[in-house]
């Protein structure tokens, strides 16, 4: 690999983690904006089931 190739490469990579961030960030906005994918009764379920998979212990692990 010579110099060229290698800044090119450099250029290009800092470049893609540059918009790459601003699309991941997108993904952090306010999720009380949007429509809600579940109801609270579907997550009391979904918490009911979790419960019986792992319960809660006081000890530490699944």
């Amino acid at each position: 690999m010579n110099r060229r190739e290698l800044l090119r490469s450099i250029a290009l990579l800092t470049g893609a983690s540059v918009v790459g961030a601003d699309f991941l960030l997108i993904g952090c906005t306010n999720p009380a904006a949007g429509p809600a994918l579940l109801s609270a009764a579907d997550i009391a379920l979904l918490n009911e089931v979790a419960e019986t998979i792992l319960p809660a212990t006081d000890t530490p692990g699944a």
